[in-house]
């Protein structure tokens, strides 16, 4: 086998760009690689690696909030309501939200698609698109009799907060298999027997 040598080679354009540099000294790269003597010149360098996707970032419960799953959605006269209940099956929440929203959150509680695609569906693909990831949904308080929500998202390596209604951060939430928060006094404020409402426990999602 022939020895084998480091040569220093300079590499004069940077990956992935065409454009001619700048007047002014050169700064060339300095690469260190492994040869042979008989190496032909004029040998292209080797190819750029694609960029490392980050990591998911996992989900965490927010100090003074516990997790809650969706229990049931019931229908009304106007639209829905939506149930959440916590880990021991005893408190639930009604969530009164309307028609198009409770057909879209039945539809992702049953694992099932519309024929067309809904609003959540059209949110879930864009956000896909653009490389982020829905982590967590949470439900931050009452004003006023409506319920105010938080989506969480990741992009690149950062958290993300967005202002949204309860009925879509929870439906989002199912979409994405994400762990729905709900602050502890949100629950005592609107909190009902799941024995009054004739609900059970759901698992909370792993």
């Amino acid at each position: 086998m022939k020895p084998l040598h480091l040569a220093v080679v300079a590499v004069v354009s940077a990956c992935g760009g065409a454009q001619a540099p700048a007047p002014g000294p050169a700064q060339p790269k300095v690469v260190v690689a492994e040869s042979q003597e008989d190496d032909e010149p004029g040998q292209a360098p080797p190819a750029c690696s694609a960029p490392e996707r980050p990591r998911p970032i996992a989900p965490k419960l927010p100090n003074g909030y516990e997790e809650m799953t969706v229990g049931a959605v019931v229908p009304t006269a106007g639209g829905g309501s939506v149930v959440l209940v916590d880990a021991r099956g005893k408190t639930g929440i009604p969530i009164f939200v309307g028609g198009s929203e409770t057909t879209s959150i039945q539809h992702r509680l049953a694992g099932e698609k519309f024929v067309r695609p809904l609003t959540h569906d059209l949110l879930d693909a864009m956000l896909a698109k653009l490389d982020g990831r829905l982590v967590s949904a949470r439900v931050d308080s009452l004003e006023n009799n409506t319920f105010i929500g938080t989506v969480v998202m990741q992009k690149g390596s950062e958290l993300v907060e967005l202002d949204a209604r309860a009925s879509d951060a929870i439906a989002l939430a199912l979409g994405a298999r994400a762990p729905i928060y709900v602050a502890r006094n949100v629950i005592a404020q609107t909190g009902v027997s799941t024995s009054e409402l004739g609900v059970g426990a759901t698992p909370a999602a792993p």
